[in-house]
């Protein structure tokens, strides 16, 4: 997936980047952050919700590595992080 410039836009740092390893950064990252609320589990709210969070991480994963799904998985991402929330309480 990749961000359309205008005409005329100069180019950026970013463009020096490839899309491929910055969202596998990106998706190991999410999984570091992961590994970091397991833990933290205590309950078994936290449990379910840690595994909600994961199985959402990897279908997203899937549909935007195997699939390139991009909008698809970026909704999932979107569950994910409304998932998430639960944490804050």
């Amino acid at each position: 997936m990749d961000i359309k410039d205008r005409a005329g836009d100069a180019t950026s740092f970013m463009h020096t980047l490839r899309p491929r390893p910055l969202a596998v950064a990106a998706f190991s990252l999410q999984l570091m952050g992961l590994i970091l609320l397991a833990i933290q589990t205590r309950k078994l709210g936290d449990i379910i919700d840690l595994l909600a969070m994961a199985f959402l991480l990897v279908l997203s994963g899937v549909y935007w590595f195997r699939f390139a799904s991009y909008k698809l998985a970026i909704v999932l991402m979107k569950l994910q992080f409304f998932v998430g929330l639960y944490f804050l309480t």
